[in-house]
């Protein structure tokens, strides 16, 4: 196809829909790109529609997905340890209480982020371990998760500068250590290797999650 060229029905009925499902709504008889370049035409069934082409670094720009934070852990969860403080083997045993928490990642994102919550009068004395695992759904075994430091040991380290909203502090969430690889799994829950131990109320103490993941449009 060149630059101009007028796609006629014939040359474009039967073009892969789902791809077109994946794109982001527009004006029909507007092009469109996916990700790996191929051109697709997204107009009224029976349209001609005249075909431009533009050099790829003129058309892709990058976006990044917006999601909200999920409760991983709810409140009350982050000073109980799971295995007795040992290295979590079998998530679906290993686990002392019902405030873990299994999030659905619905097939978006590639990261996922996490922070913890917890009273702006509590100070924390022992930053809590996390093990984070994944699965694409029930019929799988997990398997572990790993962050961007290559560590199955996820440390949520809890700071005097942590943002305020001035009744809770809000850990920072960094860029390796607290961010996983979601490994194309779909449904994710978190285990605590080491609890979280402080000065104030810890029963309202909670682990909260992000998908996160740069996606391209065109």
């Amino acid at each position: 196809m060149l630059a101009g060229e007028v796609i006629t029905p014939d040359k474009w009925t039967g073009w892969y829909p789902a791809i077109i499902q994946r794109i982001p709504p527009v004006e029909p008889g507007i092009l469109s790109f996916i990700e790996f370049s191929v051109p697709v035409v997204v107009g009224a069934p029976g349209a001609n529609i005249v075909m431009s082409v533009l050099p790829f670094h003129e058309i892709s720009r990058p976006m990044a997905a917006a999601f909200e934070w999920k409760i991983a852990i709810s409140a009350g969860g982050m000073d109980d340890v799971d295995n007795v403080g040992n290295d979590i083997t079998n998530p679906d045993v290993q686990i002392v209480t019902e405030t873990r928490n299994t999030l659905k990642i619905n097939k978006r994102g590639s990261f996922m982020i996490f922070r913890m919550v917890y009273p702006d009068a509590t100070t924390i004395t022992t930053d809590p371990v996390i093990q984070v695992f994944g699965r694409f759904n029930d019929t799988e075994t997990w398997q572990r998760l790993k962050n961007l430091n290559d560590s199955i040991d996820v440390t949520i380290v809890a700071s005097a500068i942590n943002v305020t909203d001035g009744v809770s502090m809000f850990t920072d969430p960094d860029a390796q250590d607290q961010t996983v690889d979601l490994s194309a799994t779909d449904e994710v829950t978190v285990r605590v290797k080491t609890a979280a131990v402080g000065m104030g109320d810890m029963t309202a103490t909670f682990l909260q999650a992000k998908v996160i993941g740069g996606i391209r449009t065109y």
